[in-house]
């Protein structure tokens, strides 16, 4: 019995380098879009995380935080919106048009007092 001589299996890297070049299965050219779109993407992504560590090493997100916070005067508390809700509920209550907060009388119910100030209370028929 002669021995064959084993033939040695290529090195892996001149496996992959050799797979590479090899013509894979053609794609649509919606298909192509999509992985360059995504491509471009964690590209943008990767210099925005950058851009963000350079920025909180100089301190500048320290400076732009309180920039922003002093423009937008988000240390005045909540207690402003509530004031503001407020304020509203309390124009739309006291409106001198008839406001939505307040429902129109029926017609059937209307007073003379109510009929002096002007309520429309003539389409239930006539008054008395």
């Amino acid at each position: 019995m002669t021995t064959r001589p084993r033939r040695e299996r290529p090195h892996y890297f001149a496996r992959l380098w050799a797979e590479f070049g090899r013509m894979g299965g053609e794609h649509d050219a919606f298909i192509k879009v999509i992985i360059v779109e995504r491509i471009i993407k964690a590209i943008v992504l990767i210099a925005l995380a950058i851009g963000l560590l350079f920025a909180g090493r100089n301190g500048l997100l320290t400076q732009w935080a309180d920039y922003a916070q002093d423009q937008l005067n988000l240390n005045a508390g909540h207690n402003v919106i509530v004031q503001l809700l407020f304020r509203l509920l309390a124009y739309g209550a006291t409106s001198p048009t008839q406001p939505p907060l307040r429902s129109a009388p029926s017609p059937m119910h209307c007073s003379k007092a109510q009929k002096a100030s002007g309520w429309r209370c003539a389409a239930a028929g006539p008054s008395t």
